[in-house]
């Protein structure tokens, strides 16, 4: 027994309404051009980002070996930092002369340079944490309260070819500490 089909009008077209017909050829090419000057802002947004962040971070670490320091400097005292020939604590002798040292943190290397001068503030001496920038050059009168400057600069490579740091402290060098007012 042969089936038949039942035959299609005239109007009736074997391809589907223009309503399910999909996307047209332009209409993808226009999508998919938005999409890739979308995408292209925000690349470069986040390469921007990833640059910054990389900056500060590296900024951050050389603030912390200048604390460091500082702060060793201020254990040492102003005796121990005039006599120290160099400022390591952890006994490498590798990349280190007199005054400048080297540490590496992240694959980035820093540089540490220090020097250290005598300076005095006039009394009466009004603070217990005196400003660096009050300490005048030179050891200075009898009533005066003499003090080592101590000066910490760090070095790295940066996008602008090299940063820098630096932290100033000033520690007494009195064999008795002045009164202060």
């Amino acid at each position: 027994m042969k089936r038949v089909m039942p035959s299609r009008s005239r109007h009736e077209s074997s391809r589907t309404p223009a309503d399910d017909a999909g996307f047209t050829l332009v209409e993808l090419l226009v999508s998919l051009t938005i999409v890739g000057v979308v995408l292209s802002a925000t690349m470069g947004f986040l390469v921007k980002a990833q640059a910054t962040t990389r900056h500060a971070t590296n900024r951050e670490t050389a603030s912390t070996v200048a604390t460091a320091a500082i702060d060793l400097a201020q254990r040492l005292g102003a005796q121990g930092v005039k006599t120290a020939p160099y400022w390591n604590t952890t006994n490498e002798p590798a990349d280190t002369e007199d005054g400048v040292d080297a540490v590496t943190s992240g694959g980035v290397r820093y540089e540490r340079h220090w020097d250290t001068d005598d300076c005095h503030l006039p009394a009466p001496v009004g603070a217990t944490n005196p400003d660096p920038g009050a300490c005048t050059d030179g050891i200075g009168g009898s009533g005066d309260a003499p003090m080592v400057r101590v000066r910490v600069k760090v070095i790295w490579p940066c996008r602008e070819a090299e940063c820098a740091l630096t932290a100033v402290t000033v520690l007494s060098a009195a064999l008795t500490q002045p009164a202060l007012t």
